[in-house]
């Protein structure tokens, strides 16, 4: 829970501001612009209506906040007069506030399915109220630890709507969810060398198991996979940026440079210096930072 954020991070994938409606109703899609992410409406005057494609609309009173995941069609339309917050959080910010920790299960299940949360407690609205002004004020005018700041504001509002809502415990996960919620943790981890194993042992299954499903689903067992995010991201600095191929493969999680070699040269079939030269792009920047950041 509440892993730091990169700055660059906090710009591109997070967004939140308060919201009212004087004399007309206001209205959001529920396709979200940007990376797929979910979306929190934090109401605390008012009334509005949440309209999802293919399904019934339905009239929200407040206190009351709703989380809308990626791919759900539809508006949210604020009542003339009412009030709250509008939150957007990326998937992959999201993922990397909730991490791998045992409150981790349950509260990814807010995240992957429309929630609405109506009466509830005034103290438990309260925190997550306060926490959505907090998040509303780092958007406008981030501070010193903004990044920090907002990891643990979007935690407190998951861990509140998780409570409101009273999940006890995470669903098993079906055969898609299984592989997409592997293909997530591939993303976060792939350059600390987790052994298939743990990832695994992270997703309550079995190791033949995740290679069944993975097999099934992308045609590919799960190492293919982790060694195809790894072989990318290698080519995408080779080709990119000015780093030395030693300084690539200690950004990618390798301890011993001639070990990325080997790896680059059997999955690829040249060294990693013979494919810069192919592929070398021009006006090339060394990228600051620690990769370990962010990807």
């Amino acid at each position: 829970m509440n892993h730091a954020i990169s700055e660059n991070e906090r710009r591109s994938s997070f967004s939140a501001a308060r919201t009212q409606s004087a004399l007309t109703a206001r209205t959001w899609s529920l396709t979200h612009a940007g990376e797929s992410g979910s979306q929190f409406f934090v109401l605390d005057s008012g009334t509005a209506n949440l309209q999802r494609t293919g399904h019934e609309e339905i009239e929200i009173v407040a206190p009351a906040v709703v989380s809308i995941p990626a791919g759900e069609d539809g508006a949210f339309r604020l009542a003339a007069g009412s009030e709250g917050f509008h939150l957007w959080a990326s998937d992959t910010l999201l993922w990397r506030v909730i991490g791998d920790s045992a409150p981790g299960s349950n509260l990814r299940q807010i995240i992957a399915a429309p929630v609405i949360t109506q009466n509830l407690d005034p103290g438990v609205f309260s925190q997550i109220w306060v926490a959505a002004d907090a998040l509303s004020e780092e958007a406008r005018n981030p501070g010193l630890g903004a990044s920090s700041l907002i990891a643990l504001q979007l935690g407190i509002v998951l861990l509140q709507l998780w409570r409101a809502h009273g999940v006890s415990a995470a669903p098993t996960m079906g055969p898609d969810s299984v592989v997409s919620r592997f293909r997530q943790l591939v993303e976060l981890h792939f350059r600390d060398h987790l052994s298939i194993d743990r990832y695994a042992e992270i997703l309550g299954v079995t190791r033949s198991r995740l290679r069944d499903l993975c097999i099934r689903a992308d045609g590919r067992p799960p190492l293919a996979i982790l060694h195809a995010r790894l072989l990318e991201e290698g080519r995408r600095r080779l080709e990119q940026t000015d780093m030395s191929v030693e300084q690539i493969a200690y950004s990618l999680g390798f301890r011993d440079p001639p070990y990325f070699n080997r790896f680059f040269v059997r999955l690829e079939g040249s060294t990693p210096g013979a494919y810069r030269a192919a592929n070398r792009k021009t006006g090339l920047r060394a990228e600051a930072g620690s990769f370990a950041a962010w990807p």
